[in-house]
Parts: structure tokens; C-alpha cells; sequence
């Protein structure tokens, strides 16, 4: 993923920053939309959310 002001973090980086989770299938959050084929299996969709990101160490 493109992390604006960090460039681009790969596979294998260790990040570090803030964020949550949602039961995206349950409770989607107002205003984000993810395709249901890109939620994982199960019902209740659960994802990360990355909020903000203060440190990148690449692999």
C-alpha cells in the first residue's frame, strides 16, 4: 500500500501506528465501502482499520 508522506510499504515492513477494527458485514462504517469479495470469510467481515501510521521499518 501507498502510505501518503511514507511511500510505499511492502510485504514483510513492520509498521507502526493507530487504528481499530470493524464488523464491517454488521457495522460498516459511514462513508468507507469495501466489495463484499474483498471481506474476509465469515459473518461478520471483521478488517483492520489503519488510521495513522508514524513508523515504517522495511524488511
Amino acid at each position: 500500500m501507498d502510505v501518503p508522506g511514507m511511500g510505499p510499504v511492502l510485504e514483510g515492513d513492520k509498521i507502526t501506528g493507530g487504528g481499530g477494527a470493524s464488523t464491517w458485514r454488521k457495522n460498516p462504517p459511514a462513508g468507507i465501502k469495501i466489495p463484499d469479495g474483498c471481506l474476509p470469510d465469515g459473518p461478520d467481515g471483521t478488517v483492520m482499520i489503519i488510521s495513522k501510521v508514524t513508523k515504517v521499518e522495511r524488511s
